[in-house]
């Protein structure tokens, strides 16, 4: 998953949480995981220096790495692939929202005509 961005990182545990073959204790390793990360309790207050943010790079990590573990193989590696390849949703850098042939995007100026007007 080396080429995807936070917002595709966040896409690609969505997909893998919502598939119907991800286990129901990883599902709630990694809702668990979010939901800390997202949480403003912790288990040690971020006002103190140093531990207080340490408890997040350490905690949110391991609860991804726990979910990495949970998950059946052939379901990360496929959403893995969806995800690095451009699939359903994605453009060819994986990230979500982007398409070819998008309004704004090259492919579609180069389809339009001089005035905007699509060529006939």
């Amino acid at each position: 998953m080396g080429k995807l961005n936070i917002r595709g990182r966040v896409e690609f545990l969505r997909a893998v949480w919502r598939d119907p073959r991800t286990p129901w204790y990883a599902k709630a390793v990694l809702g668990a995981t979010v939901a800390y990360a997202v949480s403003p309790i912790d288990l040690i207050p971020d006002f103190i220096p140093v531990l207080g943010q340490l408890d997040d790079l350490v905690i949110v990590p391991l609860g991804i790495l726990l979910t990495y573990a949970l998950v059946p193989r052939a379901v990360w590696e496929e959403h893995r692939r969806r995800f690095t390849s451009g699939g359903p949703g994605q453009g060819a850098d994986g990230v979500a929202g982007r398409s070819a042939n998008a309004p704004g995007s090259q492919a579609q100026s180069r389809q339009q005509g001089e005035c905007g007007k699509e060529p006939q």
